[in-house]
């Protein structure tokens, strides 16, 4: 079997002539590729939050990071921010990307993530309010 490999490579990209070796490069190639764009692993999950600070669960205690957050009810608050840190003993940094405070029950409570020895989530509301939200996060690094 001979394939046709008329596509346009990076120069860098070495390709075997041997129509087997050619077989076995494609088979590798098109399974790197669907790894790529079809990560096995996601990251999202389901976490009770309350106003005291609690680790986010499954979260590497350092690199780069984007979170997601959103309730599953209509009026919880819902958050976005970048993370980094570039040590597990240090302090990181969180800019907030876009968030949006709670209505209702949750009228004026945000979501709150800080860095400070490790990536830690919260609200900012009374200590009795409490409820399930969705985290998903998108990152360098894999626990």
């Amino acid at each position: 079997m001979t394939v046709n490999l008329d596509v346009v490579f990076d120069e860098t990209t070495i390709i075997p002539k041997d129509p087997e070796q050619q077989r076995i490069w494609l088979n590798k190639f098109y399974e790197d590729t669907s790894n790529a764009l079809a990560n096995k692993k996601d990251l999202y999950f389901k976490m009770n939050l309350t106003s005291t600070a609690t680790d986010i669960p499954q979260m590497p205690t350092f690199g780069s990071f984007i979170i997601m957050v959103s309730g599953l009810a209509d009026t919880f608050p819902a958050y976005s921010a970048a993370l980094s840190k570039s040590t597990s003993t240090g302090a990181g940094s969180v800019s907030v990307l876009d968030s949006q405070i709670g209505t209702g029950t949750w009228a004026g409570v945000d979501i709150v993530v800080n860095a400070a020895t490790s990536f830690q989530i919260a609200h900012n509301g009374a200590a009795t309010l409490n409820g399930d939200f969705i985290i998903r996060i998108l990152g360098t690094r894999a626990k």
